[in-house]
């Protein structure tokens, strides 16, 4: 008797043809590249986050959907580049994450340099207004805001609610300070308004 060719079972042959089905689709395709974040001073929920415009500044880019954070402030804009956050009126600032939260009470605008936007805050948006006026370099403004300060670089570039001990009072009394002036600024009526406020 002839011997019978072995039959694969029906699965394998299925997850045969559908990998192999993937790996062509997948020769041609990429992944689009996307910004991850938090908008902080608390943590504010439905802010509009957009990747800002590279020639007018406190805009969003032309080819940016603005998207709205979450209630820990995450958020996530398709493309890369520097971040623009608007915290509108109908925002909510939750001092803790899970809290009931409050009602925002005046427009804040809050930008962060491209490639340094993981969390939106005064603090980076004071780091980018000096990167404004130093030709773009990131290295020279963190090292002289953070010495200014008295706190650590990396400090400026985290989460400040979750620091300690006299870096978190210099990071949080920095941060209310810039906050008013952001608020000031942002009241404003047009964006190169409020950019020339920022820069006074």
């Amino acid at each position: 008797p002839h011997a019978r060719p072995a039959l694969r079972p029906l699965p394998v042959l299925l997850a045969l043809a559908l990998g192999a089905g993937l790996a062509a689709c997948g020769s041609n395709y990429a992944l689009a590249p996307t910004t991850r974040g938090q908008v902080i001073g608390s943590y504010y929920e439905n802010a509009q986050v957009c990747l800002e415009s590279t020639t007018a500044k406190l805009t969003c880019a032309s080819d940016s959907a603005p998207v709205r954070s979450t209630a820990d402030g995450s958020f996530t804009v398709m493309g890369e580049g520097a971040v623009l956050a608007m915290v509108g009126t109908d925002a909510i600032r939750h001092e803790v994450v899970g809290d009931a939260g409050s009602k925002v009470t005046q427009k804040l605008l809050l930008r962060a340099p491209a490639g340094h936007a993981a969390f939106v805050s005064a603090l980076s948006t004071e780091l980018a207004q000096v990167m404004d006026g130093n030709g773009g370099d990131f290295a020279g403004a963190s090292s002289k805001l953070a010495a200014r300060i008295g706190v650590s670089e990396a400090a400026l570039v985290s989460d400040f609610n979750k620091a300690s001990g006299d870096e978190l009072a210099k990071l949080k009394a920095e941060n209310t300070s810039v906050t008013s002036v952001i608020a000031g600024a942002s009241a404003q009526a047009g964006p190169a308004d409020a950019l020339a406020a920022l820069n006074s």
